[in-house]
């Protein structure tokens, strides 16, 4: 069975997380589109906005965004029933 949590796939749009900022501080608040995914490692291609080549970053490194250019954050849901009081 695979698991398709946080998949990225190739167009996704995506900005450079907090553990990116820290391993990469020049990275820090750029977005860009993902341009190419390996198969073979955790390496990604991503062109940030504004750039004609690629850059390769590990993909721990990039957040998916929603279409309104926010971060994506994926919670837990909990199926607890709210309690009256």
């Amino acid at each position: 069975m695979t698991s398709h949590i946080n998949r990225l796939v190739v167009g996704t749009r995506f900005m450079v997380n907090r553990l990116g900022a820290i391993r990469c501080p020049d990275l820090a608040g750029k977005t860009g589109t993902v341009a190419e995914l390996s198969n073979s490692n955790t390496g990604v291609a991503v062109l940030f906005d504004g750039t004609r080549k690629p850059t390769y970053l590990h993909i721990d490194y990039i957040t998916p965004m929603e279409v309104t250019g926010r971060p994506k954050i994926t919670r837990a849901s909990t199926s607890r029933s709210p309690t009256a009081r």
